[in-house]
């Protein structure tokens, strides 16, 4: 009986992340073609052939998925980044120097999605309570 509550917690669990994947990936395909500001959540849930009601299960609003977004990717790329540093500079100086290096090429390549998402990640630090966002106000 237990194993069968797992087994439906766990495929419960993936069919919602499933959904999530479908939201972003239509998301992403669409801010890239056409831009944040010209993407509706309409046409997010067209895109990810979900019901407006199934989009707002998992996201307050699409800023609430851009800040996911977002996130996803500043702080995933900036903890893979970390890790690079780490694994090939052998100093605190050449680290930082690597990090600062790959952060500047990356901006410089990034389309318009991605500075978007970089736009919402800074001001997702400037609203935050802690001393970092109180810093960057």
């Amino acid at each position: 009986m237990q194993q069968e509550a797992d087994q439906a917690g766990s495929r419960r669990e993936r069919r919602k992340q499933e959904m999530r994947s479908r939201i972003c990936d239509a998301a992403i395909a669409l801010f890239g073609e056409r831009g944040v500001d010209h993407t509706t959540v309409e046409d997010i849930c067209e895109h990810a052939d979900v019901a407006r009601k199934t989009f707002y299960n998992y996201y307050t609003s699409k800023q609430h998925l851009l800040h996911e977004l977002s996130e996803a990717l500043l702080y995933g790329e900036t903890a893979n980044l970390i890790d690079l540093a780490m694994e090939r500079c052998p100093t605190t100086t050449e680290r930082l120097a690597f990090f600062f290096s790959r952060v500047q090429a990356n901006l410089d390549n990034y389309d318009e999605l991605e500075r978007a998402l970089v736009l919402q990640s800074i001001q997702n630090i400037a609203l935050d309570d802690g001393q970092a966002g109180r810093q960057f106000q």
